[in-house]
């Protein structure tokens, strides 16, 4: 059997993954969509292709390889396995180390119970300069405990 360059079985007939976007998440997206509209039409316009572009490949590439090292702080925040994928929607790389660079955190269901996973489902996605959902736990925790003394 040949195998794919991570060490996965390669299984090139495989069908893409199913993809599932819940509600809050296609409202970020929207968002995020809103809020690139504020910087031009074309950048919003790019990052929705690309982030379609990139969701169907994800799906695809889950399909074949699915990834097996979950992403450490972002398991722990949502208390089950969860991965990143990093992509970028500017034409070229700007001076900003963050400019156009997302984030989709998703998890991989096994629906049919094949022991395969045949849905990718989208928890989050944020832009590389923006907080990640788990760097900000703790910190109402904090303010909390500074009333206390």
């Amino acid at each position: 059997m040949r195998r794919f360059p991570a060490g996965g079985p390669l299984r090139p007939s495989a069908r893409p993954l199913a993809l599932d976007i819940s509600p809050e998440v296609a409202r970020e997206i929207l968002k995020a969509r809103d809020w690139l509209l504020t910087v031009s039409r074309s950048v919003a316009q790019r990052f929705a292709m690309v982030l379609d572009q990139e969701l169907k490949a994800l799906c695809k590439a889950c399909a074949v390889n699915p990834p097996t090292q979950p992403h450490e702080q972002a398991t722990i925040y949502y208390s089950r396995p969860v991965f990143s994928h990093r992509f970028q929607t500017g034409k070229t790389k700007q001076k900003r180390s963050s400019s156009g660079v997302w984030y989709v955190i998703f998890d991989l269901q096994d629906t049919s119970s094949d022991t395969r996973p045949d849905l990718l489902r989208v928890i989050t996605i944020f832009h590389a300069a923006s907080q990640a959902p788990w760097d900000s736990q703790g910190e109402e925790d904090d303010d909390q405990g500074e009333d206390l003394v």
